[in-house]
């Protein structure tokens, strides 16, 4: 079979059931030209002969929107464990295209693979199980269209990709990650089908791959396995997830190297940035002959060993955004990332939300970088909203936090739910998010605070217009640091040529007084006449000043009133 499958007709939807699924394989390309889904609906609401219901299975006719895809009480797959397979839309050596606005629904997780281009992916994800993982990959681009009127003006891309649930959402791009106009990528956790976990997926892109996929194996073998630097961290991970306190440090290697990749990547992750965070911090409190960032770009060799990546991630008018729970884990190991725009032209024709834009994990969740070149936020946003840590880390470029208007306002709009099984509902308002640029926050009472931690070994980092915020501790390892008047830090800031709490700014209010006395005495000098000029006129040009103290009264050793004063306080 050497051929192609194109998905045509007035729309469809498979019948509800715990073994449905969808295999769409083709040598050469997938087109889809009309809306299908893998439904997740509640049986019970099926047509029957005493309840019939006209064209139920017709499209998308199950009701308005979305919502009628989903919403059985407990998800048609959920019992399916772990181990089921994916729903699969492979075009081996072709692209897989959406012609938009078609869309399409999946019930369960899904393999979405391109050998070439996977464009206007329009498309619903649903992970039921927290091990479940969706992959999307194409051998050369994942792009959205920016599509343009007859006179050349910019106009919204509605397609989008989307992932319900718990587990992991991995987007692999053999080249670009390009989101366009899009409404982008974004995870929902139980925001729209509360029969799902309350939790939200993670979402990881790799790009530039250019055929070479990380070494993981040896990975896990140098850092992960026995002898290894978090031997103990597997131990845990494995105690934890079987459950078995008692499971000693070998038993716990050796049965988290029988888990299949899905399960072992995110431990992998959180150790890659874990090396690079340590290095990072160890060098940002020293001068700059003495850094030496060797732990850091081992680590990097050994997951990404192949010397010819190139790829690029840009969201140029779009999102990436985890709204329930989620890390954002970025990798571009021999490309940029690019969050936005510079400046939108005059000639859009769209316009969107801060809310509709930029990188934000807005429940809990960590966002994590690495690339080799630069970093830049632009005129958008990279925000940890609710306690997360903010990473980035470039090897050989400089990282931007761009041009954004701190006054910027996001107030995403109340999510609504209803419990399938009680019908109660419940109204969640996200925390409103202000800004632009880099940022950490907490809007949950009592949560710690989150950190940001940049480092750029050859390059510069500039807090620029937008700013670096956080209630946390900010460390910076860089070659220059520009723009520390923009830095705002609410904890520890290691790395940062100036103090940018209020101590400094205080200190810098002293030094201008300071300075305006200095300039009074100069010009004081200059005027006051060196010949028959009364002495105690030309004192009036001087004023001597003696600190004694900071609040506390200072007592002479013969002042007995004062020093019992001193003591009754």
């Amino acid at each position: 079979m050497r051929g192609s499958v194109d998905v045509l007709g007035d729309g469809f939807t498979l019948f509800p059931s715990a073994v449905g699924t969808v295999n769409l394989l083709a040598d050469q390309d997938i087109n889809v030209m009309t809306d299908f889904s893998l439904s997740d609906a509640d049986l019970s609401r099926l047509p029957t002969v005493d309840q019939p219901r006209p064209s139920f299975l017709s499209g998308n006719a199950l009701g308005p929107g979305e919502a009628a895809l989903h919403f059985a009480p407990v998800p048609n797959h959920a019992s399916n464990g772990p181990g089921e397979e994916p729903a699969r839309l492979v075009a081996r050596q072709g692209d897989i295209v959406s012609a938009s606005p078609v869309g399409v629904f999946l019930g369960k997780h899904a393999l979405i693979s391109a050998g070439n281009d996977i464009r206007d992916l329009n498309v619903v994800l649903q992970n039921v199980d927290p091990e479940d993982e969706s992959v999307i990959s194409a051998g050369r681009d994942i792009v959205f269209s920016s599509p343009r009127t007859a006179l050349g003006r910019l106009f919204g891309n509605n397609n989008r990709i989307d992932v319900q649930g718990p587990g992991r959402l991995q987007l692999e791009a053999g080249r670009d990650l390009d989101l366009g106009t899009s409404q982008g990528v974004t995870s929902l956790g139980d925001t729209r089908n509360p029969a799902l976990a309350d939790e939200g997926a993670a979402v990881s892109a790799l790009v530039g791959l250019h055929g070479h996929a990380p070494d993981y194996a040896a990975f896990m073998k140098q850092y992960l396995g026995m002898g290894g630097p978090y031997e103990k961290q597997v131990a845990q991970y494995m105690r934890d997830r079987l459950h078995k306190p008692e499971l000693s440090v070998a038993d716990a290697i050796a049965e988290f190297a029988k888990l299949p990749l899905t399960a072992q990547r995110p431990l992998i992750y959180a150790t890659f940035y874990n090396e690079l965070r340590e290095t990072g911090r160890t060098n940002a409190p020293l001068p700059e002959e003495q850094r030496e960032y060797k732990r850091g770009f081992d680590a990097i060799k050994v997951l990404f060993p192949a010397g010819d990546y190139s790829g690029t991630a840009s969201l140029f008018f779009s999102r990436l955004y985890t709204l329930d729970g989620g890390d954002i884990n970025l990798f571009a190991p021999g490309g940029f990332i690019n969050v936005g725009l510079a400046a939108p032209p005059s000639s859009f024709g769209i316009q969107k939300s801060a809310s509709q834009l930029g990188i934000v994990a807005q429940s809990t969740g960590d966002v994590n970088a690495f690339l080799t070149k630069n970093f830049d936020v632009n005129e958008s946003r990279v925000f940890a909203a609710d306690g997360g840590n903010v990473l980035v880390w470039s090897s050989d470029g400089d990282i931007d936090a761009g041009r954004g208007a701190k006054s910027s306002i996001s107030a995403p709009p109340p999510v609504i739910t209803v419990d399938p099984e009680t019908g109660a509902v419940s109204v969640t308002f996200p925390p409103a998010l202000t800004g632009s640029g880099l940022r950490t926050l907490t809007s949950t009472p009592g949560r710690k605070f989150g950190s940001i931690d940049l480092f750029t070994p050859r390059g510069v980092v500039n807090a620029s217009e937008a700013g670096i915020e956080t209630l946390g501790n900010l460390t910076i390892a860089a070659r220059e640091v520009l723009g520390t008047g923009n830095i705002k830090v609410g904890g520890v800031s290691t790395g940062v040529p100036v103090d940018t709490g209020g101590l400094g700014a205080s200190l810098s209010s002293a030094s201008s007084v300071a300075s305006s006395a200095a300039q009074s005495v100069e010009t004081s000098i200059a005027t006051t006449p060196t010949q028959d000029a009364p002495l105690a006129d030309s004192a009036l040009g001087w004023l001597d000043v003696f600190v004694e103290g900071f609040g506390d009264e200072v007592c002479k050793p013969n002042d007995a009133d004062c020093l019992r004063r001193q003591q009754k306080n």
